[in-house]
């Protein structure tokens, strides 16, 4: 039996299972999301850094974004000064700059979990040939495995926005 691929998901993901503003990435989004709720391909990851982040969003949003998230099982990973001090080496190495930390941290969250993908739809700072050199280069120089960082829409085999890869 093929070993599921473990995924990170990053809050654009969970945040665009509710996004009318672009409709587009939404039905994307909630296409994989119904692979994810399969169980079958993936092993889900969320950190308490995106829960934190979801709790910032406004209501009604916020309850349709938990109500989203409790429909599948994840991996809740909670903050080490393992996860904190990688991301910290890749604000060194500069794959972001400081007033992107929260971005690096999803980074180390995902990366110090063994995740083998990212999921976002950031793609100023996530998806992006030049952030997973970067980020990768750091792994490999800091005895970490490379990770991708992929769409959703790319991740269940879809057409990607040319902007990322």
């Amino acid at each position: 039996m093929r070993r599921k691929t473990k995924i990170y998901l990053d809050t654009s993901v969970i945040s665009h299972l509710d996004a009318e503003d672009v409709p587009e990435k939404m039905r994307h989004t909630r296409e994989f999301w119904e692979k994810v709720k399969l169980g079958l391909e993936f092993d889900v990851f969320v950190s308490d850094l995106t829960n934190f982040e979801l709790q910032q969003c406004y209501e009604p949003k916020r309850t349709r974004l938990f109500a989203f998230l409790s429909e599948v099982e994840h991996v809740a990973i909670a903050r080490t000064e393992e996860i904190i001090g990688l991301a910290d080496r890749y604000l060194e190495y500069g794959v972001l700059t400081k007033k992107d930390y929260d971005d690096l941290r999803h980074m180390a969250y995902a990366v110090v979990s063994q995740c083998d993908c990212i999921a976002s739809w950031n793609l100023k700072h996530f998806v992006n040939d030049t952030t997973m050199d970067r980020v990768n280069v750091v792994n490999l120089t800091e005895g970490y495995r490379s990770i991708e960082i992929l769409t959703p829409q790319k991740i269940i085999g879809g057409e990607n926005d040319s902007k990322s890869r």
